[in-house]
């Protein structure tokens, strides 16, 4: 079958995320936000697809496309991350829940375990795998200098309870990894967390692809993110930091904790522990090699809970009318009206008042 799909987003925002294998037959189109005045043009596509779940504007579009009934698809750039569902501030001051509702007919979701939680909520959804996840090849030979790199996701903390407890851990780990010897980097773009580690820029490796970082070190230390996927796919030890009370989607072979013995558990990872490297093997291969296709996102007739979804687009036209780039002509041009009326009618008096010297 060929599907005709057009993105919302341009295709700048793709560039690391178009799996050619999911979207194998088709023909793709960007920029489809462009399409606001004429969002009847949609009839012209088989698949409407969109990202960035916060914005009113493509959630609108989204909405009438699906009116149109024309099937349409949220993609998700990573792994679902719980606390991204929950504590979101941006996504809060929206008053809207993050991914709660999908007005979209499916979705599509990196692993297993986020299909299944997902699928609970009658949704259609289909696993995907953006090329960024896992772009190495696998097996990648250990360079033995017992090198480990700390990392984190881009967004590692959601409040500021979080950032303490990620924090504490860090400098514990840290305070570990220096006293059993071993050698370490970082690879951190958070200027907070930076700042409360005392980081500096010779350790810290944010130049170059993580996929080249990633060759030089033998072991990740990481907060939940893509990453995880990415080393275990590249057969490295990899150790989650674990600082907060929410589900994962994705686990790695080793948890790091308050409390924890960091030195047997870095030691464990140098042996390459064989079954927890199973483990990770059963993770790559269960969320990693099972992509599904954009068939899919034609399969299943989602099961949505209206009058949910009538209240999230009511909140998100109300976003849009509240939105700083809404610019309201009509008052624009009123108070300009009336500003210049008061500027010609002074003219007048002064005109007037000068006629009378």
């Amino acid at each position: 079958m060929y599907y005709k799909v057009i993105f919302l987003e341009n295709e700048e925002f793709y560039n690391d995320m178009i799996s050619s294998d999911f979207f194998k037959n088709c023909s793709l189109t960007y920029d489809g936000a462009k399409l606001y005045k004429k969002n009847k043009s949609f009839k012209n596509y088989d698949l409407v697809v969109y990202t960035i779940y916060s914005s009113p504007y493509y959630n609108f579009l989204i909405y009438h496309a699906s009116l149109q009934g024309v099937n349409t698809l949220l993609l998700m750039d990573g792994i679902c991350e719980f606390s991204n569902f929950t504590k979101n501030s941006n996504i809060k001051r929206l008053n809207i829940d993050n991914y709660h509702p999908i007005i979209a007919n499916s979705i599509a979701v990196v692993g297993t375990e986020a299909k299944n939680y997902f699928s609970m909520y009658g949704i259609n959804s289909v696993i995907y795998l953006p090329p960024r996840v896992c772009t190495m090849n696998y097996h990648v030979k250990l360079d033995n200098n017992n090198t480990f790199l700390i990392t984190t996701a881009n967004t590692a903390y959601y409040d500021e309870d979080e950032f303490k407890l990620l924090v504490s851990l860090l400098k514990a780990t840290i305070k570990n990894l220096i006293e059993g010897n071993f050698n370490f980097y970082f690879r951190i773009y958070d200027q907070r967390i930076i700042n409360d580690l005392n980081i500096s820029d010779d350790i810290n490796l944010i130049t170059g692809s993580f996929e080249s970082v990633l060759e030089k070190v033998d072991y990740v230390i990481t907060t939940p993110s893509s990453i995880m996927l990415t080393a275990m796919y590249a057969n490295k030890p990899v150790a989650m930091l674990l600082y907060r009370d929410v589900p994962n989607f994705i686990q790695s072979g080793w948890i790091l904790f308050e409390g924890c013995n960091f030195i047997n558990l870095f030691e464990s990872m140098k042996e390459k522990d064989l079954k927890r490297m199973s483990f990770q093997a059963s993770q790559v291969k269960y969320n990693l090699q099972r992509e599904e296709s954009v068939d899919k996102c034609f399969a299943i007739e989602p099961i949505y809970d209206y009058k949910h979804i009538h209240s999230f687009i009511d909140q998100n036209l109300f976003n849009m009318l509240n939105s700083k780039f809404n610019f309201n002509f009509e008052s624009t041009f009123r108070k300009f009206y009336i500003h210049s009326r008061k500027y010609f009618l002074l003219k007048k008096i002064f005109n007037y008042i000068k006629k009378l010297r």
